[in-house]
């Protein structure tokens, strides 16, 4: 049985895996999203199988980002961990009501039944694997009579254990948490993996289109939303500029240098 390991009460800084940021692993979409996320590229493929509630979200992601920030302050990590709901819910800027604990119901059956087939992690061959084995709730009463759930013990996968660790992290802006849109979410990660704090980076929309893994049937409807991120100045910590040259576009990302570790109370 594996041992399972606890924060406490320390401090430790928002990251996210690099893999994870690299690849459009999850689908961008807030409502059930039934369709195959699929993606094949000269480093990686995968395709991702929806369970009965749907395939991963974005906003699902937020427990993986969660857990790997968790993981890194331990010296040797386990694969099952214990999570309290409500600090979860707190630390990601979700409702902590009713509403909010179903939805984290919902990301954690979608990431355990949700079927991931990739050579992504270092595969000699694509296997089909899942993000997280197995996970229980622990509820307690109150003295009005009213059950609560109380905590979580979450099981990853071999592989997603292995990736989360394998790789470098990258720290997380909390104010990442409160952005509404999928796009704005994907692309936010997107720029962490390719842009370094303080510099800038240039790519073609289309290439942009691909490696967010937008669904946009063309790039006129993607460049439309693209345009509506810029317009918000939405993503923080970052600066994006769109230029037209005849038929093709370029965008420039630009990061600004991050002040202090940001962090979450667990």
């Amino acid at each position: 049985m594996i041992e399972a390991r606890s924060l406490g009460n320390s401090s430790a800084p928002f990251v996210a895996d690099r893999i994870c940021m690299r690849w459009p692993l999850f689908s961008m979409r807030k409502r059930s999203d039934f369709n195959e996320v699929f993606y094949r590229g000269e480093e990686a493929s995968f395709r991702v199988s929806p369970s009965a509630k749907g395939v991963p979200t974005v906003w699902d992601r937020d427990v993986i980002i969660y857990i790997t920030s968790r993981l890194t302050v331990f010296e040797a990590p386990s694969r099952t961990l214990q999570l309290c709901a409500h600090d979860f819910l707190k630390a990601t800027r979700r409702s902590t009501g009713v509403q909010g604990y179903q939805s984290l119901m919902n990301a954690l059956f979608r990431l355990k039944h949700s079927r991931v087939t990739t050579n992504i992690g270092r595969l000699a061959n694509p296997a089909t694997v899942s993000w997280i084995d197995d996970y229980s709730v622990n509820r307690r009463t109150h003295a009005s009579g009213k059950t609560v759930m109380a905590s979580l013990e979450v099981t990853l996968s071999e592989w997603a254990f292995h990736i989360l660790l394998s790789d470098e992290v990258a720290p997380i802006n909390p104010n990442y948490f409160s952005l509404t849109g999928g796009l704005e979410r994907r692309i936010y990660e997107l720029v962490l993996h390719c842009c370094g704090e303080g510099s800038t980076w240039t790519v073609p929309l289309r290439t942009l289109a691909t490696d967010s893994g937008s669904t946009q049937c063309n790039l006129r409807r993607f460049k439309f939303d693209l345009k509506a991120i810029i317009a918000k100045r939405s993503l923080p910590g970052m600066s994006i500029d769109l230029f037209e040259t005849g038929s093709d576009c370029i965008v420039r990302f630009a990061r600004a240098p991050l002040p202090s570790l940001q962090t979450y109370q667990a």
